[in-house]
């Protein structure tokens, strides 16, 4: 199927691992022109250069705002535009309830996973707009929807970004642009990767065990018992930033594995 994103540019944020790095591969596969920011220069050249497509990587921490004016600049410089923005952008915080989050932890996770979307998506609208063809995917979390009783700061700020997407969906849709945002399950990404890792060495246990106790423990309704792959999540994202999504706006859609199983009304 052809996706009709072939010479768009694409802007994805945290493109240098993870999630954001199958993004960046999958659109750049569809022809997309794929700008790829980060704050390590390491990772961000070692990604752009593991991704068959053209990418352009930009060195830039999303939460200053004249690296943000800066990475916009430069993609529209480089490439006249910018018609698909995906913000995937975003740290966890400490795995604690409300009573043992520090404050200052919970501005970071504001900082760098709401208000950074906040801040580029608000200097990209102006090129978003002006074509009368425009994309936005946020990358929310199944704790946008269904909050963990432990990390609230990340469930909070990935409710924002569920919040602000269909605030921009109704205030931009007659520009053309169309904001959806999807809400993956646990991924296995380095961030969670690390994670099992802290969980086995505190339990004494393999990494293998300590995703199934994490599964048992913290997602018992998962149906496919199993951590999502980032390419599963990335075919989605692509959907939504192409031509064959047209009739999609305001839309949140889980990739969840069946982790939340309920109906919407």
């Amino acid at each position: 199927m052809d996706l009709g994103i072939d010479g768009k540019v694409a802007l994805v944020t945290g493109g240098s691992k993870g999630i954001g790095k199958a993004i960046a591969d999958q659109l750049a596969a569809e022809g997309a022109h794929v700008v790829i920011c980060a704050r390590d220069a390491d990772e961000l050249d070692a990604a752009a250069a593991d991704i068959d497509g053209e990418v352009f990587p930009v060195r830039a921490d999303v939460t200053v705002d004249d690296d943000v004016e800066r990475l916009i600049d430069e993609t529209v410089a480089e490439y006249g535009t910018l018609d698909i923005l995906v913000n995937n952008v975003g740290t966890t915080g400490p795995f604690e309830p409300l009573a043992d989050v520090p404050r200052e932890e919970w501005r970071a996770v504001m900082e760098t996973t709401l208000f950074s979307t906040m801040t580029v998506t608000q200097e990209a609208l102006p090129h978003l707009r002006e074509d009368d063809w425009g994309r936005i995917v946020n990358v929310a979390s199944d704790a946008a929807l269904m909050p963990h009783a432990k990390m609230p700061q990340y469930s909070a700020a990935k409710a924002g970004m569920v919040n602000l997407t269909t605030n921009l969906s109704r205030a931009y849709a007659d520009d053309g642009l169309l904001v959806n945002a999807i809400a993956p399950g646990t991924t296995m990404t380095p961030l969670v990767e690390g994670m099992m890792a802290d969980i086995a060495a505190e339990r004494d246990i393999t990494e293998e065990e300590a995703v199934q106790a994490f599964l048992e423990e913290e997602k018992p309704m998962i149906d496919v018992e199993r951590f999502a792959e980032p390419e599963e999540i990335a075919g989605v994202v692509a959907f939504l930033a192409s031509d064959v999504a047209s009739y999609v706006t305001g839309s949140t859609y889980r990739i969840d594995g069946g982790a939340i199983p309920s109906i919407d009304v």
